[in-house]
C-alpha cells in the first residue's frame, strides 16, 4: 500500500496519523465495481478488514527501510474495480452494514480490470519518485495464468464419467449377483464393493506419495492403468471364465422348501381310529 504521506487528509482513521514516508496504510480497504457506488451488500463489493492486513519490513539499503502492508488473497469476479480506503461507522453484529454506514475515499492509482477467470494475481501499489514528486505506481504480477479454455467444456467430461460410473457399478453388481450361489449372493456383492474401496485406497496412496510433478501425467497414468485392467478382464471373460447358471438349482430349492408333505394312515391296522357302532 501507499505510504502514509500519500494518504488523503480525509482519511482520519487507521494508523496514518502523520505524514510518514516509512509506514504504509494498514487499515480497512475495499474494492467496488467502478460503475456502481460502494455498497457492502452488493455482489461486487469486497472488503479487507484490519485483521487481514499484515505488516512486512522492506529494506532498501542499510539505512533505509519501509513497513509495507500485505493483504490476504480473495476470489473476485471479473470486472472493472476501484480500491477505496474504508471506515465502517456502524458495526452490525453478525451482519453487513448498509451503504450509508460506511465512509470511502478512493485510493489514487489503484484501479484495475480483468475479464478472465481462473487466474491468481498479486497487486503491488507503491510510490515512485517523478520530478521530485511521489506518484502512485501499481504493478500486477501473474501468479497463475487465467483459463484459456471455457469452463463449460468440463460438462462433457462429467457426463462421460457419470455414464461410465453408472455402467460399471450396475454391471459389476449384476455380475456378482448372478454368478454367486443363492446362499452367497450377499457375501459376493459385499466383496465386490470391498474391491471398489481398495481401488479408491490405491488412488489415495498414489496421490499422497506425490510421484508425479504434473497432474496431467498422473491422470494419464490412471487412464493407462484402467485400460490394462479392462484388457485383463476382457481376456478372463472370453477365454478363462465359465459362466454359472444357478436358475435350476434355485428353482429346485424353492420347490423343495415350499412343497407340502402328506402321511398315509391305514385305518384297517388301527381299530382305535374306527368309529364305534351302535345297536
Amino acid at each position: 500500500m501507499l505510504p502514509c504521506s500519500m494518504v488523503p487528509p480525509s482519511v482520519t482513521w487507521g494508523n496514518c496519523h502523520t505524514n510518514n514516508d516509512s509506514i504504509a496504510y494498514a487499515d480497512r480497504i475495499v474494492i467496488c465495481a467502478s460503475s456502481r457506488t460502494c455498497n457492502p451488500r452488493s455482489s461486487t463489493y469486497y472488503s479487507w478488514s484490519p485483521d487481514e492486513a499484515h505488516p512486512q519490513i522492506v529494506t532498501h539499503d542499510v539505512n533505509s527501510s519501509f513497513i509495507a502492508t500485505n493483504y490476504d488473497f480473495k476470489d473476485i469476479r471479473p470486472g472493472r474495480y476501484q480500491a477505496y480506503y474504508a471506515l465502517y461507522n456502524t458495526t452490525v453484529n453478525g451482519g453487513t452494514p448498509a451503504a450509508e454506514d460506511i465512509i470511502t475515499v478512493p485510493v489514487d492509482g489503484f484501479a484495475f480490470q480483468f475479464d478472465t477467470m481462473g487466474g491468481v494475481y498479486s497487486f503491488t501499489l507503491d510510490a515512485r519518485n517523478q520530478s521530485s514528486k511521489l506518484i502512485p505506481n501499481m504493478n500486477i504480477h501473474t501468479i497463475v495464468p487465467a483459463n484459456h479454455l471455457n469452463i463449460l467444456l468440463q460438462i462433457p467430461q462429467y457426463v462421460v464419467l457419470s455414464i461410465a460410473e453408472v455402467l460399471f457399478s450396475i454391471t459389476g453388481l449384476e455380475f456378482a449377483y448372478s454368478q454367486a450361489a443363492p446362499t452367497m449372493k450377499s457375501v459376493v456383492q459385499a466383496l465386490w464393493l470391498l474391491t471398489v474401496a481398495f481401488g479408491d485406497v490405491i488412488i489415495i496412496i498414489i496421490a499422497q506419495l506425490d510421484l508425479f510433478s504434473d497432474l496431467a501425467i498422473e491422470m494419464f497414468v490412471y487412464a493407462i492403468a484402467m485400460f490394462v485392467v479392462i484388457g485383463v478382464f476382457a481376456l478372463i471373460a472370453i477365454f478363462y471364465y465359465e459362466y454359472a447358471d444357478f436358475g435350476d438349482e434355485a428353482a429346485s430349492t424353492a420347490t423343495t422348501a415350499t412343497a407340502p408333505t402328506y402321511s398315509t394312515v391305514s385305518l384297517a391296522d388301527n381299530d382305535e381310529l374306527l368309529p364305534e357302532k351302535k345297536i
